[in-house]
């Protein structure tokens, strides 16, 4: 599954994980996965954040699209639509990212997103 999102402030970011979404609910594990920031503010340049535990790479749940890590370190708030927000706590299950925003929890609004299986 690859996430992109552009949010309204200018933030391009997403998420790969080869193990594809479902909404059956729980945590999955991949081998192959990470996160990343192409552009936005306090992003100098593209960053990709590495898997840490590979064991919770993914959580499905049916009410919202992908959410990257064990401790949902990339998640919608709720369906994971246009107009609704994106929010990154990095740091969890994945690598930290580019500034302390990143890791402490930042909330965008989705102005686009597509999801590819």
């Amino acid at each position: 599954t690859l996430t992109v999102i552009e949010t309204t402030d200018g933030f391009v970011l997403g998420g790969y994980s080869n193990t594809p979404w479902a909404s059956s609910g729980g945590c999955h594990a991949a081998n192959k996965a990470f996160l990343f920031v192409l552009s936005g503010s306090d992003v100098a340049s593209p960053c990709k954040m590495k898997l840490m535990n590979s064991a919770y790479a993914v959580y499905d749940y049916s009410s919202y699209g992908p959410i990257f890590g064990g401790g949902h370190d990339l998640r919608g708030s709720d369906l994971f639509v246009d107009g609704s927000s994106v929010i990154l706590e990095l740091g969890n299950t994945y690598e930290p990212g580019p500034s302390n925003d990143f890791n402490e929890g930042i909330s965008c609004t989705i102005k686009e997103m597509e999801v590819f299986q």
